[in-house]
């Protein structure tokens, strides 16, 4: 949140307070209350752009949803999503910006992101370039229906991954972590 902070117009911090799987029902885990929020509300805001949001949704998208419709509330056009484990460099958020806006016609841009496996030193290599949806342009009434994908997704721009990545760090975490991680898919 920090590296993005300066090259953004506002942010919506969404966090659960209970977890939920892809399958679109409540895991009914049991949580156990961690510092999370804690480091939400300690977070730097002199200039008054973050949107903080706690709740519990049954879905990825559902949480997803509730940021957008605090976005829209702000009047802001597009949405970058960023996770938790997920790490942009203000040049890239520079690029990237310069590209969206290149291309006022395309309602959804695909991004490169750079893999990392149980280091931050160790990134997987691929043949091509693996892109997510990572921009997404903002009206009333568009939603996620997935996890990463918006109703209303065409066009779709691929942005250049030579211009335009981000680093993503999800599978840098303990065996256990990543078992867990992995039982929820």
């Amino acid at each position: 949140l920090r590296a993005i902070y300066p090259d953004v117009d506002a942010v919506a911090v969404v966090v659960a307070t209970a977890p939920w799987t892809d399958y679109g029902q409540a895991s009914g885990a049991a949580v156990k209350e961690d510092s999370t929020w804690a480091k939400v509300e300690a977070i730097p805001d002199p200039d008054r752009k973050i949107v903080k949001i706690r709740g519990h949704w049954s879905n990825e998208p559902a949480q997803r949803n509730a940021g957008v419709e605090h976005l829209l509330k702000l009047g802001m056009t597009h949405c970058l999503v960023v996770d938790a484990d997920e790490i942009w460099d203000r040049p890239q958020l520079a690029a990237l910006r310069q590209e969206v806006g290149k291309v006022p016609s395309a309602n959804t841009f695909m991004v490169k992101w750079h893999n990392y496996w149980k280091s931050f030193r160790w990134r997987l290599l691929e043949d091509k370039p693996s892109y997510i949806f990572g921009v997404y342009r903002l009206w009333p009434g568009r939603r996620f229906v997935n996890a990463r994908i918006m109703d209303g997704l065409d066009p779709v721009m691929h942005l250049d991954p030579a211009a335009v990545h981000f680093h993503h760090f999800s599978y840098v975490v303990t065996d256990r972590k990543l078992r867990q991680k992995l039982a929820t898919w």
